[in-house]
C-alpha cells in the first residue's frame, strides 16, 4: 500500500534557469501537490509568493505538466492559471496568488468540436488538437471530430494544427465548449503550387510523383527569349545537350529520348513539321521538342510543370519515359474584364562598319 501511495503522489520538480539575454525556465511537475509547486517556484524564481492555505486547498491537484524555455510570465500563467486554476498578480518581487477574476471562464466537463478544411469544406481527419499549456492532446477522427473528457480549466484555449495549413486557436467558454468549429486555411507560402499534368490539376501536397513547378513570376525574373534556357538551372535534373532537353538522363535506347512536350493539354510534337513519327531516329523528335519550346513566347506562359519520374509514364504512356514538360498558357482571369500585359525589349548593337577602305580591304577594282 505504501508503494502505491508513493507512486501516486510522487512529485518530481525541476526548474532550470537558462543563462542568456532573457532568463527562461524549464518546469516539470509530476503529480505534485500545490504546496510543493509554490515552494519550488519560490525557490527557483527568487520571488516571494503570498497565498492562503484555503486557497491552495481549492486549487486543482495534483499538478502534472512539462514545459521548457518559458519566460517568467509564461511560467506563472501556465502553472498557476492553466494547471492550478488560480489567479495571480505580480507586484514588484511578490506574486500574490488569488482566486480567479470574476470575468474568467471556468470550463468543466467535456470539450468537443470538429475541424474542417476551409478550401474544400470537408472534415479534416488526423488534425492535431491540444489544450494550450497542458499535456491534453488528441487527433481528429475520420469525420474531423475530437473530444476531451473530464476537463477542469481556467480560460482554456484549444489549438488545431495540420501539415500544410495555418494553425488556429479558439478560446473555450461554457457556452461553446461542446461546439468548437475550426476551419483551417491552406498555408499560402507552403501549398500555393498546383501541378498541372495535362489531364488534371493536382495540389502540390497531393502529388505523389516528382514534379517541379515554375510560375510566370519566376520566369520573369530571368530574361530569356528561349523558355528552355530559362528553365535550365531552375529544375533539378533538367539539362541541355546541343540545345536538346534531357530530364534525368536518357531513359530509353530505341525510343525517343527527348521529354514529351504538352501545351495546354495537347502534345505538340505530332503537329510539328520537323517530327517524323515513322522515323527510327530520335534526332527529329529531339529537334521538334527543342524547337517547339523555342517558338513559345515566354510572356504567354502562365506556368511550366516538369514531370520527372515514372509516374509521368502512367499518364502518357511509353512516350513519357523521358519526362514531360507541361506548359500552361495565359488566359482570361475574370469575366467581363480585359487584362492587357505589355512588354517591350530593346536591344542595342554596335553598327558594324563594312566600308572597304576603313577596314583596309581592297575594292574589286583595286584587287584587279
Amino acid at each position: 500500500m505504501k508503494k502505491v501511495l508513493l507512486v501516486l503522489f510522487l512529485a518530481i520538480m525541476l526548474l532550470v534557469p537558462l543563462d542568456g539575454y532573457a532568463r527562461t525556465y524549464s518546469a516539470v511537475f509530476e503529480k505534485a501537490s500545490p504546496e510543493e509547486v509554490i515552494n519550488t517556484l519560490k525557490r527557483e524564481t527568487g520571488l516571494d509568493f503570498v497565498c492562503t492555505k484555503e486557497l491552495l486547498n481549492s486549487a486543482k491537484s495534483p499538478v502534472t505538466c512539462n514545459f521548457t524555455g518559458l519566460t517568467l510570465d509564461q511560467l506563472l500563467n501556465r502553472v498557476l492559471s492553466v494547471n492550478m486554476l488560480l489567479g495571480y498578480e505580480v507586484v514588484d518581487n511578490t506574486v500574490v496568488v488569488k482566486r480567479p477574476d470574476a470575468g474568467a471562464d471556468y470550463v468543466q466537463g467535456e470539450i468537443k468540436g470538429v475541424v474542417y478544411d476551409e478550401d474544400e469544406n470537408e472534415p479534416l481527419a488526423g488534425a492535431t488538437i491540444i489544450i494550450d499549456g497542458t499535456d491534453n492532446i488528441t487527433v481528429t477522427d475520420i469525420d474531423g471530430r475530437f473530444s476531451f473528457k473530464d476537463i477542469r480549466a481556467l480560460n482554456p484555449v484549444v489549438s488545431a494544427s495540420f501539415v500544410g495549413m495555418k494553425p488556429a486557436s479558439i478560446k473555450v467558454t461554457p457556452k461553446n465548449q461542446n461546439a468548437l468549429r475550426f476551419e483551417l486555411k491552406t498555408h499560402v507560402t507552403m501549398m500555393s503550387e498546383v501541378v498541372v499534368t495535362g489531364y488534371q490539376e493536382v495540389r502540390k501536397e497531393k502529388m505523389t510523383g516528382a514534379a517541379t513547378t515554375i510560375s510566370a513570376d519566376k520566369l520573369d525574373q530571368r530574361f530569356s527569349t528561349n523558355v528552355l534556357d530559362n528553365l535550365e538551372g531552375r529544375v533539378a535534373g533538367l539539362s541541355t545537350y546541343g540545345g536538346k532537353p534531357v530530364i534525368r538522363g536518357m531513359g530509353t535506347f530505341q525510343g525517343a529520348t527527348s521529354p514529351l512536350l504538352v501545351v495546354d493539354g495537347v502534345p505538340v510534337e505530332s503537329s510539328l513539321s520537323s517530327f517524323d513519327p515513322f522515323s527510327s531516329s530520335d534526332l527529329s523528335a529531339a529537334d521538334a521538342a527543342a524547337g517547339a519550346l523555342a517558338d513559345l513566347n515566354p510572356y504567354d506562359i502562365e506556368s511550366v510543370n516538369v514531370l520527372k519520374d515514372a509516374a509521368a509514364a502512367a499518364i502518357y504512356g511509353a512516350r513519357a519515359a523521358n519526362g514531360i514538360i507541361v506548359i500552361t498558357t495565359k488566359n482570361a482571369k475574370k469575366k467581363d474584364k480585359i487584362d492587357i500585359d505589355f512588354s517591350a525589349n530593346l536591344t542595342v548593337y554596335e553598327n558594324r562598319n563594312v566600308d572597304y577602305a576603313d577596314n583596309f580591304y581592297m575594292t574589286p577594282e583595286q584587287q584587279v
